[in-house]
């Protein structure tokens, strides 16, 4: 079996900074910066030499939001 990271979730205090530092800096392509309701900001970016393309995959249908016993905050994404 071939596995691959494919996301990593970084919350980050200040979404703009965090997206200027990896693009300028860093060099990540911006994939795309959307909101998802009025507290989510969901920004993906992709490391140079990365085998994801853009426009295959890396959109998502739905959401579940929930926290766990412990109080930690999840969002699952369903791939379309």
């Amino acid at each position: 079996m071939d596995w691959t990271l494919e996301v990593v979730a970084l919350p980050v205090t200040d979404v703009d900074r965090a997206k200027r530092f990896y693009s300028e800096q860093v060099g990540f392509a911006v994939d795309y910066d959307t909101r998802i309701g009025d507290q989510i900001r969901n920004v993906q970016l992709t490391p140079p030499g990365s085998g994801w393309v853009p426009g295959r995959g890396g959109r998502w249908n739905s959401f579940v939001f929930f926290n766990d016993p412990d109080g930690n905050g999840w969002i699952v994404q369903e791939r379309p």
